[in-house]
């Protein structure tokens, strides 16, 4: 699949880095998929940057509700830091992060980096497709699970590190908070028309990927 997806990437033609999306609802394996496909454009000689949407995050004490659920996540950082720079005319010189929000602190004051123009960007996050980002994209992959495997995902991932991992409690929590956000979104922005890739990833040794038609080659 990763071969495939490459090879696809391989036909578009910009001047500078391509930008891809891997955006899905939580636990769909996003991360995963994103790092492997970075790692594998730079075992066939390329140069892959890899970012998260986690590290673009709005510190606690300035977030609002609004849109799809807690406005968490800094879009006008991901733009400016990263999806700007290296996009057409942009400086190439771009940040992967700018809050950690594990140590809470922000990351600004680290160096930027320079891209070369065929470079790979790969960055995994949730509502990746979302107004104002979708129009910084030149490829857009979209994981999905089942939910009842999301669910079960997400209990032993952040049973981890939490603090409560009571199994029930955090079922209940992903069912109030993740799903019915993360539902509403992929309703509104419907991947399953509009994506250039639809990946069912509920056995991850075992992917199930379709292109676009209009990608089909």
């Amino acid at each position: 699949m990763l071969d495939a997806i490459l090879d696809h990437l391989a036909h578009i033609r910009a001047d500078h880095p391509v930008r891809v999306a891997v955006d899905g609802g939580t636990a769909a394996g996003k991360t995963t998929l994103a790092e492997d496909l970075a790692q594998r454009h730079i075992e066939r000689g390329g140069v892959g940057i890899r970012a998260s949407f986690d590290f673009f995050k709005i510190p606690p004490d300035r977030r609002t509700r609004h849109g799809f659920g807690d406005q968490v996540f800094d879009t006008d950082a991901l733009v400016e830091e990263l999806l700007e720079p290296l996009g057409p005319g942009g400086s190439r010189r771009y940040r992967v992060a700018t809050y950690d929000s594990w140590m809470g602190r922000s990351l600004r004051e680290r160096p930027p980096r320079t891209a070369p123009d065929q470079a790979l960007a790969v960055v995994d996050g949730a509502f990746l497709w979302a107004q104002p980002l979708r129009a910084w994209w030149e490829f857009w992959i979209f994981v999905e699970v089942d939910p009842s495997t999301a669910v079960e995902r997400y209990v032993a991932r952040d049973a981890l590190w939490t603090d409560d991992p009571d199994p029930e409690r955090m079922r209940d929590g992903f069912r109030t908070r993740y799903l019915p956000a993360e539902s509403a979104y992929a309703e509104a922005v419907d991947p399953w028309h509009n994506a250039d890739l639809m990946v069912r990833n509920d056995d991850p040794g075992r992917p199930q990927y379709t292109f676009a038609a209009r990608l089909s080659r």
